[in-house]
Formats: C-alpha cells, sequence, structure tokens
C-alpha cells in the first residue's frame, strides 16, 4: 500500500502499488477495488489528496487521476493536458490552506487549485460503432456474419438454438497510439457495469425476453464518451413455451388420459363380467356341493337316528331277557341282580332313545334325560309310593360319551336309595342338582333323607358292584366321587365333557 485517506464518513480509501485504489467501508466491512478496468490509467497509485468537491485527486505512473467519490467517474491528467510528466514521485504531495494541490513528479512540482477544474467534465464526444457482428445460427449450427442484418434492423434477434454472438464496435478518435477501454451492460441481466479492455464482447446464456445492450468507450485519460451503443436485444421463446405450443400438450395430455381411462374402464368392465361369470361359477358349484351335502347329512342323520333305534331295540331286547330269565330264576339274591342289570341296560337304552327322537344326535338335552331316568327307575319301584323327588337340572346338552357313565351312575344311585334307603313307614325324599361350575366341568349333588352308609364305610375300598361302578364310572367322565353324610346321606360327583378330557389327555 502506498497512501491510505480516511474521509468525512469513514471510509477508507488506499492507494495500492499494482492493484489500484481500494474503498474500505469499515462498519460494514465491505471492499470495493478501482483498476483500469474502472478507467483508471494505470494500477500503481501513490499519493491521495482531497479536495473539497467530492473528488479524490491521486498521482500515479502514468498521469494523476481525479476519482469522485459520488459519481465513481474517473478523469486522468497527462504530459497533453500540461504536466511535465507522466510518473510522480511515489512520496511528495501536498495540500495548502487555500484548498491548492502540490504533486511531486520526475521533472518537478506540479500546482494546481481544484476549484478550476469544477467545469471540467473531461467528457469528449467521439463516435462509438459497430464495425463486425457474428452470430452463431442453431439451424445451420455455424457462425454468420449478420453485421448487414443488425445495421438495418438496429436490434439483435436470437433463436432459441442460437447459442451465442460476437459483437466488435470501436471509438473513432483516430487519435495516434491511443489506447480506449470500454464497459458495457445488458440491462435486466447486469446489475453493473462490465468493464473491458478489448474491443468486443462475446454473449452467451440469455433467457428469453427482451433486453437492452449498452456500450461505452473510455480514452487514455480516463474520459468517457457522450456516445453511447444502446442495441435491443430479442431472446426468442422456445417453441415449448409459447401458448400455442402449451394448448397443444394440453390437449393432447387431456386426449391421452381420456383414452387410458376409457381404455381402463372397457377393461375393468371386461374383468367385471369375467369375474362375475367366475363367481356364478363357483356360486353354482357351492350350491351343488351344499345341496349334495346337506343330502348326505340328510342320510347321515337317518342313518344315525336307524343306528340308535336299533341300538335301543336291542337293549330292549336284552332287558327283555333278562326280565324273562329273572321270572325263571327261585333265588332272591339272583333276581335282584339279573333286576339290577335289566335296569342299567334300560338306562342306556333310555339315552338313544332320547338320540334319535330329537334332532341333535350326538348330545343329549340333559334336563329332559333325567327327569325321564327317574321316572323309568320309580316304575321299577312302584310299591314305595310315598318317596318324593326333587330335580333341579338346567337346560344343557351333554356328549353321548359323558351321558351314559352318568346315566348309569343315577341309575345306581336311584336304585339305591329305592332298595335301602326308606322304611316305607316315613316319607322318603330324593335331592338331584346338577350344576355347571364353569365351562365344560359339572357337578352333580345327589342326596336322600335315608340312614345313609355305615360310619367307618370306605367308598375305595367297597366291595358293592353298584359302588364300584359309581367308582369307576365317575373317573372315566374325568371326575371323582365324594360321600358326606349331614342329615341326609349325600353323593357329590364333579365331572367334565368329552372336549376337555380330550385337551386335558
Amino acid at each position: 500500500m502506498q497512501d491510505a485517506y480516511v474521509d468525512n464518513d469513514g471510509i477508507f480509501w488506499l492507494a495500492t502499488n499494482g492493484e489500484g485504489l481500494y474503498r474500505w467501508d469499515r462498519k460494514a466491512n465491505a471492499f470495493q477495488q478501482f483498476n483500469i478496468a474502472s478507467g483508471f490509467p494505470s494500477d500503481v497509485l501513490y499519493r491521495i489528496e482531497p479536495d473539497e468537491y467530492n473528488n479524490l485527486w491521486i498521482s500515479s505512473d502514468y498521469g494523476l487521476v481525479r476519482f469522485n467519490k459520488k459519481t465513481l467517474s474517473v478523469n486522468t491528467y497527462t504530459t497533453a493536458d500540461g504536466i511535465a510528466n507522466n510518473e510522480f514521485n511515489r512520496t511528495s504531495s501536498f495540500k495548502a490552506k487555500d484548498g491548492r494541490l502540490f504533486f511531486g513528479g520526475l521533472d518537478g512540482i506540479i500546482e494546481f487549485n481544484p476549484k478550476d477544474f469544477i467545469a471540467d467534465t473531461r467528457s469528449f464526444k467521439v463516435p462509438l460503432r459497430i464495425i463486425a457482428f457474428n452470430q452463431f445460427i442453431g439451424s445451420q449450427n455455424k457462425l454468420i456474419n449478420n453485421i448487414n442484418d443488425l445495421l438495418a434492423t438496429s436490434q439483435i434477434i436470437l433463436a432459441p438454438n442460437d447459442r451465442f454472438f460476437t459483437l466488435e464496435f470501436q471509438l473513432l478518435d483516430y487519435a495516434k497510439d491511443e489506447v480506449h477501454h470500454y464497459a458495457y451492460k445488458i440491462d435486466g441481466v447486469d446489475k453493473d457495469w462490465n468493464y473491458i479492455n478489448e474491443n468486443s464482447i462475446r454473449i452467451s446464456g440469455l433467457p428469453y425476453g427482451k433486453f437492452m445492450l449498452h456500450v461505452k468507450a473510455q480514452n487514455r485519460e480516463g474520459a468517457w464518451s457522450r456516445g453511447e451503443l444502446t442495441i435491443p436485444l430479442l431472446v426468442l421463446k422456445p417453441f415449448y413455451f409459447k401458448w400455442w405450443f402449451i394448448a397443444l400438450l394440453a390437449l393432447v395430455l387431456i386426449a391421452t388420459v381420456y383414452w387410458i381411462i376409457k381404455w381402463r374402464t372397457k377393461q375393468l368392465a371386461a374383468e367385471k363380467n369375467k369375474l362375475e361369470q367366475t363367481v356364478n361359477e363357483r356360486t353354482g358349484q357351492l350350491r351343488q356341493s351344499l345341496s349334495e351335502q346337506a343330502e348326505l347329512l340328510s342320510e347321515k342323520d337317518v342313518l344315525m337316528k336307524e343306528i340308535h333305534h336299533r341300538v335301543k331295540n336291542n337293549l330292549q331286547v336284552i332287558s327283555g331277557l333278562l326280565e324273562l330269565q329273572s321270572k325263571t330264576v327261585n333265588d332272591d339274591a339272583a333276581k335282584d341282580a339279573l333286576m339290577e342289570g335289566r335296569n342299567r341296560v334300560r338306562s342306556i337304552a333310555l339315552i338313544h332313545q332320547n338320540l334319535y327322537q330329537f334332532e341333535n344326535l350326538s348330545s343329549i338335552e340333559l334336563k329332559r334325560f333325567v327327569n325321564d331316568l327317574c321316572r323309568q327307575v320309580e316304575s321299577v319301584y312302584k310299591k314305595q309310593s310315598r318317596i318324593t323327588m326333587n330335580i333341579n337340572v338346567p337346560v344343557l346338552y351333554l356328549d353321548i360319551d359323558s351321558a351314559v357313565p352318568l346315566g348309569l351312575i343315577m341309575n345306581e344311585l336311584l336304585s339305591n336309595s329305592f332298595k335301602y334307603a326308606f322304611n316305607g313307614t316315613a316319607p322318603g325324599e330324593i335331592d338331584i342338582e346338577i350344576r355347571v361350575v364353569e365351562e365344560g366341568k359339572y357337578e352333580l349333588i345327589y342326596s336322600d333323607n335315608g340312614p345313609g352308609l355305615p360310619a367307618d364305610f370306605e367308598l375305595t375300598n367297597t366291595t358293592t358292584l353298584g359302588l364300584q361302578l359309581i367308582h369307576d364310572l365317575s373317573r372315566q367322565i374325568g371326575g371323582q366321587v365324594k360321600y358326606e353324610y349331614k342329615n341326609s346321606a349325600s353323593f357329590i360327583i364333579n365331572f367334565t365333557n368329552r372336549n376337555l378330557r380330550k385337551q386335558e389327555d
């Protein structure tokens, strides 16, 4: 850095040896550079002296520069303007109290008053002319000289495929060894001027639209010519951005969407018809299968009813044979044994009778079965007519594998009560209750008001056939027998249905 100056606005101005002039806004920490491209005659600057008219006077190695801080304009004074030498001393400058400025040069001291230059704009009126115009034509894929078209129309028109154009111009001052600088700006694209040292520009990549190209020239002393080149620029839109193409594209899109929707609708209708036909065929097959299955089930029900009916008839034949046999036996014990066997067969026959008489062939309704069983056993012992039976059984269905053992158990309990519990003088009473403990689990409570079993009786060690049957059959239906006597003899049997027993196994 050769010199520095701080103005009244706190802006630092820095003269450098090879990089021109810097403007430093310390508060905003922003820099701006001014050099040959900005109109300075040289990038080697020495001393800075301000005047009272917003100008900075800067000595350089080629003339004295007047730089306006507001307009940023540059004026250069050389030997042609009366300076003794174009090169100045690097360290010599002074500002007097009356405003006069002194700069030391190689051939003495230069003294002047800045107010004498107020009217000196240092601008000049020299023609700036276009000398060449070449445009790359995309349709022909080559660079073509279009200077005649530009001079005739005074505007530049670029098609979408025209990649770039080059424009050459010249400041016609005809001065010997004169060095010119130029600047250009495109309104709508550039915010500031673009400073160049050549007399040609190459423009490419412009967006479509209307613009204005400005070109100005500067002489060696930094004065800008009053005349500027102003050329309208028209960049045509690509066809795909034009309204007719967009409208056509929209119509094609709508037609395509309509055709796709129509085709898809037709395809869906065909698939729907095909699906309906398949559904109808499957529905017909299903109906036929259901009809055949219903016939099979009906035949199965008839067969099962026939089987249960025949089993019941066979059991009744066995019951009749046992009854006939008992009539031919004189031994009372043998006769009682045959009668007990007959009752057991009849209880099993009663279950099969319930199965074929009603719709459900896999289970029996327990309440109706218990009532029928009690009436059947009571009819065998008609001589004891003062016995009351209290039956408390809910309406529930029990599978045949559980119902047969349960029916035999109740047959044994009822037979024992009729045979041994009552003496024929006091009225007898039998209570039968079946409770649902939880799903699949039940409890049978059977009691009578007879004297009960002996005090030292143990159910697991009994030798009587009836009680052994009760014990074994209770285990068969997943339960156990508990006997107790509290004002009456009570048997409590817990049992389960077939499904629960299978799960436990």
